[in-house]
């Protein structure tokens, strides 16, 4: 009889330690989707500011920093590097996760001065799969 109740506390354990796991990645999941909104909105908050005062959007290379645009990532948890392609009145913009989990995660967004936000997209890279939110 002690035999089958250990076995059961065994997978009543196993079961609850595998349901732990799944909430604890779906909460990074959230975090990390969380910071790439932000990591998007500064970045195109700052082009638009310089867009302003200049004339024109920033082309970035790929960096953690931009001292024109007053941007830096290096402090970001997921999204530490950069880089913007802009145009005469648009630029695309792409933020990407180089270490932890969530390796090789992308944003990629699209701004046009005279459309506005035109495309945003998270492009996840995760090791295991995880359900949509």
């Amino acid at each position: 009889m002690k035999a089958k109740n250990i076995a059961i506390c065994a997978v009543i354990l196993l079961f609850f330690s595998f349901a732990a796991g799944f909430v604890y990645l779906k909460h990074l999941r959230i975090k990390m989707n969380s910071e790439a909104g932000i990591v998007a909105a500064v970045i195109v908050n700052m082009q638009i500011a310089y867009f302003d005062s200049e004339g024109k959007f920033l082309d970035v290379l790929p960096s953690s920093a931009s001292k024109d645009l007053g941007i830096t990532l290096t402090k970001n948890k997921y999204f530490t590097s950069m880089r913007v392609e802009a145009d005469k009145d648009s630029f695309e913009m792409y933020a990407a996760c180089e270490k932890g989990f969530f390796k090789g995660t992308q944003i990629y967004a699209r701004y046009s001065k005279t459309e506005g936000m035109t495309d945003y997209r998270v492009n996840q890279k995760t090791k295991i799969w995880l359900p949509e939110i």
